[in-house]
């Protein structure tokens, strides 16, 4: 490829470019790296390969942690679509699977093959992970959000069923409308 010498006389600064390319890791990259961190700090992840186990013909070099942090990631990348986020995450998936020690990132055709896979006592160990470190980590009520009435009164906000909440919730048993 050919090089291109700009502006070569502003300030004494030689800006100088080529054809190559040169990504730029994703917004989300820092906080997943500091969730994988986390998870393997706390004992989380230990807990994830020895506790939840999912049947499978093919995983092939796989493991059920392989998925997770892609779930992991992708649900705090924001990113609107799993095609978007595998787009995203083609640059950076070395370095998101390696906060793990993972050598191979599944693809999203694998992704999507796992999760049709997965049974119902699976999904209830990855609760049960869930919950117990909720219970023995616990959250901090003034550093977690929630909502706070005219009263000062704090509420959470539960969603059930996974749904994005955008006009009405149930708040500890009372259905209120949020604005």
């Amino acid at each position: 490829m050919s090089e291109i010498t700009i502006g070569t006389t502003v300030a004494g600064i030689e800006l100088r470019t080529d054809g190559q390319a040169n990504p730029v890791a994703p917004t989300w990259l820092g906080e997943v790296l500091l969730l994988g961190e986390y998870w393997r700090t706390t004992g989380l992840l230990e807990r994830l390969q020895t506790q939840v186990r999912v049947n499978r013909g093919r995983m092939g070099q796989y493991e059920v942690c392989d998925f997770v942090l892609l779930l992991l990631a992708y649900a705090v990348s924001g990113v609107e679509t799993l095609q978007n986020f595998f787009e995203q995450l083609t640059s950076v998936q070395s370095v998101v699977m390696s906060v793990w020690q993972r050598q191979q990132c599944p693809v999203a055709s694998t992704l999507s093959r796992f999760l049709g896979d997965i049974e119902p006592t699976a999904l209830e160990h990855l609760r049960t992970l869930f919950e117990s470190d909720l219970l023995e980590h616990g959250f901090n009520r003034t550093q977690n959000g929630g909502l706070v009435d005219r009263a000062g009164n704090h509420f959470w906000i539960f969603d059930v069923d996974g749904t994005p909440m955008r006009s009405t919730a149930t708040i500890f048993g009372q259905r209120s409308v949020l604005s």
